[in-house]
């Protein structure tokens, strides 16, 4: 079995996995149905809580767990509040969930959401992914990308990232 057929089925044996939701719903369906996840914590803003709510409610083919945490969006202390409501909360579910593999989604929600996401996923050295979701069946057009959030912040730490004059 190839090193990517192993990865690949690896995760599809249940995971964690911490997505942000906005208006849409599309990448979840896809996280579902690519990794199945054993639990799930969306991220959304206020007042799209009850949306979400609904839309989990909806899903009867899901068997895991799953948790519903706001966060705010577009003010001044969104970022630091998001980062660390994300943070805090991938630290419990990794006592929670020692053995599982944490994904860190960062496909919808706002954009100040998707950077709280990332940064929360590169200060815990866990993977993170994008849904491409386009109108073509090509496979290009609907997919996971998973980044190496070790990688990244080596790659960062190692001052590969420099102010350009």
């Amino acid at each position: 079995m190839s090193k990517m057929t192993m990865e690949s089925e690896e995760r599809k044996r249940g995971s964690v996995q911490l997505l942000l939701v906005g208006h849409s719903t599309e990448h979840i369906l896809k996280v579902m149905q690519e990794f199945y996840p054993i639990h799930v914590d969306l991220f959304t803003s206020l007042e799209l809580e009850s949306e979400v709510i609904e839309f989990m409610m909806s899903l009867v083919d899901y068997n895991g767990t799953y948790l519903i945490q706001v966060i705010p969006s577009f003010t001044e202390e969104s970022l630091i509040t998001g980062i660390s409501v994300i943070s805090s909360r991938y630290y419990e579910l990794k006592k929670k969930f020692p053995r599982e593999k944490i994904y860190f989604g960062v496909t919808g929600g706002t954009n100040p959401m998707a950077v709280e996401m990332a940064i929360a996923a590169i200060i815990s050295e866990e993977s993170m992914h994008y849904v491409i979701k386009g109108v073509d069946t090509e496979e290009d057009h609907n997919k996971v990308i998973i980044y190496d959030t070790g990688g990244l912040r080596e790659f960062i730490k190692n001052g590969n990232v420099r102010r350009i004059d």
